[in-house]
This record gives structure tokens, C-alpha cells and sequence, in this order.
């Protein structure tokens, strides 16, 4: 059986962009338990701020990238940005239900102690640390 061969194309498609728009979005509670310590915060769906840009106006004024260390809020951090448009109630709910995932997760994995599901898990974890390490590496090779 003869190999698949690609039929040649002359014409060639190309995509290009001349504008952006910059969204800002409200700061809220948010409820992704995997925080390790304090409250989670998220953005809420609607933006209340929009600026249009060209993208080489963009591209020549913005700020350098930042590694994901650096996009870690601290706690305190997230702590006072929720404060902003949350109640002390809202916030002590939040983190209550947090801490409750988190225990039942954490039992879930003490249950999981036979040596294969040991292996599995520590199977994605090493695949999930190599993967974030790899993206990086590109990441930091492609902003050369």
C-alpha cells in the first residue's frame, strides 16, 4: 500500500492582527479548593473596562512576561482583594468550604494505598511536573 501523499496547495493562508482589546474584570470569590492556604479568588464574567490597542503599540509598551512563581498570589494577597468586594461572611463561607474539599481529598488519598494506585498517582504527578517544566523550558526559549 502506497503512502498517503499531501496534494500540493499553491495558494498560502496567512492570518494577521492589527488590534486588541484589554478587558478588566471584577476580582471575586471563587471556589477552587486546590489554594494551599486562604481563600481562592477568581474573575467574575463580565468585564467593566475595555481598551483597544493597536497590537504593535501593545507588543512595543508592555511589560515582560512573568514565570508562573511570579503570578502566585500569597494568601494575605488574595485576602485583601476579596475584601474588596466580599463580606467577612461571604469570605469565612468560602474558606469553610474549602477546607472541607480539602479534607475529604485528603482522606480520599489515604485511602488509596495499594501499591498500584500508589504507583498511579505517583505516575501523574511526576507527568504533571515534567509537563510544567517542559512548557516552561519552551516558554522561556520562544521569549528569547
Amino acid at each position: 500500500m502506497a503512502p498517503l501523499e499531501r496534494p500540493e496547495t499553491t495558494d498560502r493562508k496567512s492570518v494577521s492582527f492589527n488590534s486588541l482589546e484589554i478587558r478588566e474584570y471584577p476580582i471575586i470569590l471563587g471556589d477552587n479548593p486546590s489554594v494551599s492556604s486562604g481563600i481562592p479568588i477568581t474573575i467574575a464574567w463580565d468585564h467593566y473596562g475595555c481598551e483597544v490597542q493597536s497590537v504593535d503599540d501593545y507588543e512595543k509598551y508592555r511589560h515582560p512576561r512573568r514565570d508562573m512563581y511570579e503570578m502566585r498570589l500569597p494568601a494575605k494577597v488574595r485576602i485583601r482583594m476579596a475584601m474588596e468586594g466580599s463580606s467577612k461572611e461571604e469570605m469565612r463561607a468560602v474558606f469553610r468550604s474549602t477546607m472541607k474539599i480539602q479534607k475529604q481529598r485528603n482522606a480520599t488519598v489515604a485511602t488509596l494505598d495499594t501499591p498500584f494506585e500508589t504507583a498511579g498517582n505517583a505516575y501523574s504527578s511526576v507527568r504533571r511536573k515534567m509537563s510544567k517544566t517542559i512548557t516552561r523550558v519552551f516558554k522561556k526559549s520562544a521569549d528569547l
